[in-house]
C-alpha cells in the first residue's frame, strides 16, 4: 500500500546511498563479478554483500547474469566516477545529510538545522568536498541549459555570487571567450573550485574571490550578475539585500 511504501522507502535509499558510499558501482565498472569476489575486493561478509547486490538489482542498479553482477546501464551512467554524468557526489552528499533527516522532528521543536551548514561550507573537509563536487555534478546538467537559454553576447565581466565550484562561471566563459568572471564564495569553498576550474579548462578565465557575499564588499565593474542556488536558504531580507548590492553598474545593459 502507499502507507507500507512510504513507510520504508529509506529502506530503498540507504541500500542506494551504502553501494554507492562503499565504491561498489566504480568497482563494477571495471568488469562483472560475483559477490564473494566483490566481497574480498571491497572487506565485506560475503552473505551480506549479496544480498545488498540483489537488492540493488531489484532497484534497478544492477544486473545479474550467471551469478555474475554488473552495473545496469543507469549505474553506469551516472554513478561511474570520471564520467562527465557522473552524480556520485552529490549521492554522496545527499548521504552525509542522512543523519539530519532522522532528526526532523527536533529541527520542528528547536527551530535550528540538526547539521550545521558550517559542516558542509569548510568545517569538514571531506563533507565540504561531497558537497562543492556534488554541487558541480549536478551544474554540468543544468549550466548545459543556462548557457542556451541565456544569451550573454557582448557582456564582459559577469559576477558569480555564492558561486561555489565556478562551474556555471567556467561554462559560460567557455560559451563567450570575450567574458571573464568572479567567484565569490568562502574560503574553503573557493580552494575546491580552483580545482574544478582547472579542470574545466577554465582557470585563466575566472577569478576566484573568497568571502563571505553577507559582509565581503562585491568587485565592482559587472554587466552580469548570477545569483543561484542562494535565496532558497536566505531570509527574504537576505535576498533583497544580495539583489540590490549585486545589481550591476553598467546600468544601460545591466542584466542580473
Amino acid at each position: 500500500t502507499p502507507i507500507m511504501q512510504l513507510t520504508t522507502a529509506y529502506w530503498d535509499s540507504q541500500t542506494f546511498l551504502t553501494a554507492n558510499r562503499i565504491g561498489l558501482f566504480e568497482q563494477l565498472a571495471q568488469g562483472a563479478l560475483t559477490s564473494v569476489e566483490l566481497a574480498n575486493k571491497l572487506g565485506l561478509q560475503p552473505r551480506h554483500t549479496d544480498l545488498l547486490l540483489k537488492a540493488c538489482v531489484g532497484l534497478g542498479l544492477l544486473q545479474v547474469e550467471q551469478g555474475k553482477f554488473s552495473n545496469s546501464p543507469l549505474s553506469d551512467t551516472y554513478l561511474v566516477p570520471g564520467k562527465n554524468s557522473y552524480m556520485g557526489n552529490a549521492v554522496r552528499y545527499s548521504d552525509n545529510l542522512y543523519s539530519a533527516w532522522g532528526q526532523l522532528e527536533t529541527a520542528l521543536r528547536e527551530g535550528h538545522p540538526t547539521m550545521p551548514p558550517a559542516d558542509y561550507l569548510g568545517k569538514d573537509k571531506e563533507k565540504t568536498r561531497h558537497f562543492v563536487y556534488g554541487m558541480h555534478n549536478r551544474a554540468l546538467g543544468i549550466g548545459a541549459a543556462l548557457c542556451h537559454l541565456v544569451d550573454l553576447t557582448g557582456r564582459r565581466q559577469l559576477l558569480d555570487i555564492g558561486g561555489g565550484p565556478g562551474t556555471y562561471s567556467g561554462m559560460f566563459t567557455q560559451r563567450y571567450p570575450d567574458l571573464r568572471s568572479r567567484v565569490l564564495d568562502l574560503p574553503e569553498v573557493v580552494a575546491i573550485a580552483k580545482e574544478i576550474l582547472a579542470s574545466m579548462g577554465a582557470a585563466d578565465r575566472v577569478e576566484l574571490v573568497p568571502g563571505d557575499y553577507k559582509h565581503t564588499p562585491f568587485p565592482q565593474n559587472n554587466d552580469v550578475v548570477l545569483i543561484s542556488g542562494v535565496f532558497h536558504r536566505e531570509s527574504e531580507a537576505t535576498c533583497r539585500a544580495l539583489i540590490a548590492h549585486g545589481n550591476p553598474q553598467a546600468a544601460l545593459y545591466a542584466r542580473i
